[in-house]
Parts: structure tokens; C-alpha cells; sequence
């Protein structure tokens, strides 16, 4: 069982580092480049994802099937080690619906929606559209509604896409683990994780030119 758990533990791994993966991916390449490295990206979440399940659904079956041969030695184990995977396998949830497989969806299209923001503001900086990029500016976030002071280092919750500074989320999980967004009205009901939150170029870029302009 050691084993499995060791394997568990790598299989999570890369499940986290597939989801970290995305922002460089979003942020750097372009056209059927990025394309390709997203499809490869969510190719290995739903291997790892499998290969989860598959070895979940076989540590519980064995730990049923022992505690079964105590009360009867002479089961025919292959067969009913067989007829237990089918039965328990059928119980297992859709791959869309993995915890970690949702959160690479979310911060996909939250990586995505940023990228598509700075293109626009480029596009609109060539038509000398200084009045909308500043009112975009003038709406991002620029303190911390952890430590009530100003981000250095951005980061959007993949699930409500609310921005907090990266020192605050690892001092504060530090405290305690079981923390949600702190923004009144969030609906956002999971607990946020180092893996929940992505960083935000966008909003670090926006940072960086306030303190410039001081």
C-alpha cells in the first residue's frame, strides 16, 4: 500500500505541474503552437487522471476482497477481483468532473480571457485609445484584501478569478490550511490551495506602472 501511495503522490504531481504548465503556455506561445501544447497538456491531465482512478478503484477493491476471503476462503479471487473492478469502476466520477481537471479548465479559460485582454489593450494603444486603457487600468486590483496593502506579486484564484498577493496566500495557509477567498459576496465555497492560484501578468504589469509613475 506503500507503493500506491508513493505512486498516488507522483500521479498528484503531475496533475499540479500540468496545471502550472498553462501560464507560460498562454503567455508565450501563439496560434496552433499554444494549441498543441494545451491539447498535450490536457492529454497528460486525463492520463494521470486515469491512471488515478484505475489504481483508486484497485486499492479498494483489494482491501474488500481480503477482508471477503476472511469470511470465505474459498472465493474464486480473479473472478471476483474482476466483478468488483466493473462494479466499483461504474461508481468512479467523469473525468470533467476530477476536482484537479476542473481546475485546469478554469484557469485555462481564466489564462485565456487574460491574454485576450492584453492583445486588446495593445490594439488599443496602436488606435491611440488612451481613455478606455486607462479606465481598464483605473478597475484592476492593486491591494491585497488579505494583508490590506499593496500586491508585488499577483495572483487570480483560478475558481472566482479574484486577485490576492502570492506572500499573503502562503502566510496565511501557513496559519490555516482551510482558508477561502476573503472577498465579501465570493461565492466561490473551496478553500484556496498554492495550486488554485495562478500569477497575473495583466495586474503585475498594471503594478509595476503605478510605482513607476510615483
Amino acid at each position: 500500500m506503500e507503493n500506491d501511495s508513493a505512486v498516488l503522490k507522483s500521479i498528484n504531481e503531475i496533475l499540479d505541474s500540468a496545471i502550472t504548465s498553462l501560464n507560460p503556455v498562454i503567455t508565450y506561445l501563439e496560434g496552433d503552437e499554444r494549441n498543441k501544447a494545451v491539447k498535450n497538456l490536457q492529454s497528460a491531465m486525463k492520463h494521470a487522471i486515469t491512471s488515478e482512478q484505475n489504481l483508486k478503484t484497485h486499492v479498494t477493491v483489494i482491501k474488500s476482497l481480503q477482508a471477503e476471503l476472511k469470511n470465505d476462503p474459498s472465493i474464486d479471487i480473479p473472478k471476483r477481483y474482476n466483478s468488483m473492478m466493473k462494479s466499483v469502476g461504474r461508481k468512479v466520477p467523469k473525468l470533467k468532473e476530477h476536482g484537479k481537471m476542473t481546475n485546469f479548465d478554469e484557469a485555462l479559460k481564466s489564462l485565456l480571457r487574460d491574454r485576450q485582454e492584453v492583445v486588446q489593450e495593445s490594439l488599443n494603444a496602436e488606435e491611440g485609445s488612451d481613455e478606455e486603457i486607462v479606465m481598464t487600468q483605473s478597475e484592476m486590483p492593486s491591494i491585497d484584501p488579505f494583508s490590506g496593502l499593496t500586491m508585488t506579486d499577483p495572483v487570480r484564484n483560478i475558481i472566482c478569478s479574484h486577485i490576492y498577493d502570492r506572500s499573503s496566500v502562503i502566510d496565511v495557509l501557513k496559519r490555516n490550511p482551510q482558508v477561502r477567498c476573503p472577498i465579501p459576496g465570493c461565492g466561490n465555497k473551496k478553500f484556496i490551495t498554492l495550486e488554485s492560484v495562478v500569477p497575473d501578468n495583466q495586474v503585475k504589469k498594471h503594478l509595476q506602472k503605478m510605482k513607476s509613475q510615483k
